[in-house]
């Protein structure tokens, strides 16, 4: 029995280690991930902490906590003095910072993040990332589809509450009126960002991105849907869209929903909707970069905020007045004069 025991421990354990990381060849602990012991990389960074710094104590903290919290290699940053990039070449320029070209590559379709470095020259921090051979970090959605933020970012010096920062087409009514970034605005982003996926269109293309189109969405202005989408799809993008961002779904929520199908997408129901899609879409036109608008901006910025002129149209439009049936007034006169008053101005007989 003893002996039956130890064959069943012996493939236990061969089991756990060909499912798992494997032991540490120095520690012999258990690796976090795959030729990666957070044990003993931990120790070894703590003890070059006092060998760099950037210059910046917050920067340094930032990628001193990154260093001691990872547990596999694929996480880690790293101060990159400048001298270590060869050939630094000018490539262009995003929503907030200018991108150039370095040497270091890893993997074919992610963009991973090596570390920071800063130009002496320019006196300006440089994150070193992979190089995007897409020649867009939006082009990864062709091939990529993972999200990791929605471009709604700003300048790291600029903290006035007043000025509201974005892509316009995925922002949020409230976001886009009032400056309010929350959970319920992310999913309206990442109803966005389904159309797009779904369809190869970005959400208004073909229009100006301007004043009008923020007014617009605030007035509840939704993008064409220029292709056929199964319901099932069109139903969680459309809840996603919701005017109200209480009733739009939570992250919760959609995870729910998205694995269900994974499992559904094997029953008929399910089936027949892709099929009836694939079918109606068979002559379908993808998406041209020619065709969008010269106005139209995909890369985070200030939003221009509407003139007192277009406010005063939008907040004309806005206004809901609800009179009760039953209006108490007191007889002096001039209070009775004061409700007339009111009642013109509200244009109401």
């Amino acid at each position: 029995m003893a002996h039956k025991d130890e064959i069943l421990r012996t493939k236990m354990n061969n089991l756990s280690s060909r499912c798992g990381f494997g032991k540490c060849s120095k520690c012999h602990q258990d690796n976090t991930g795959r030729n990666w012991c957070h044990l003993c990389n931990t120790e070894q960074f703590q003890n070059e902490f006092d060998k760099w710094t950037s210059g910046d104590r917050e920067i340094d903290k930032f990628i001193q906590q990154i260093q001691l919290n990872t547990n596999k290699y694929q996480d880690i940053i790293e101060w990159i003095p400048f001298g270590r990039l060869e050939d630094v070449t000018y490539l262009a320029k995003g929503g907030f910072g200018t991108i150039k070209n370095q040497l270091k590559v890893r993997g074919k379709n992610s963009i991973a993040i090596y570390g920071i470095t800063k130009n002496p020259t320019e006196n300006e921090y440089m994150m070193v990332i992979s190089y995007a051979k897409h020649g867009s970090l939006r082009n990864l959605l062709n091939d990529n589809s993972y999200i990791t933020d929605f471009g709604l970012c700003k300048p790291v010096s600029e903290n006035d509450p007043e000025k509201i920062y974005g892509v316009i087409p995925y922002m949020a009514p409230e976001t886009l009126s009032r400056g309010e970034y929350t959970k319920a605005s992310d999913i309206y982003s990442f109803g966005m960002v389904m159309l797009e996926v779904l369809t190869s269109y970005p959400p208004y293309y073909n229009v100006s991105h301007n004043t009008n189109l923020i007014m617009d969405i605030c007035k509840g202005r939704k993008p064409e849907i220029k292709y056929e989408i199964p319901l099932f799809f069109k139903e969680i993008m459309e809840k996603c869209w919701n005017f109200e961002s209480l009733n739009r779904p939570t992250a919760k929520e959609l995870k729910h929903r998205l694995i269900r199908y994974d499992f559904a997408s094997r029953q008929n129901k399910i089936r027949k909707q892709v099929r009836a899609a694939n079918k109606s879409n068979k002559n379908f036109i993808k998406y041209d970069p020619n065709e969008m608008h010269p106005e139209a901006i995909y890369t985070s910025r200030l939003i221009p905020k509407p003139t007192i002129h277009e406010y005063d149209t939008f907040n004309s439009r806005q206004q809901f007045f609800s009179i009760p049936d039953n209006i108490n007034v007191e007889d002096e006169e001039n209070e009775t004069q004061e409700m007339e008053c009111k009642f013109k101005s509200l244009e109401i007989d």
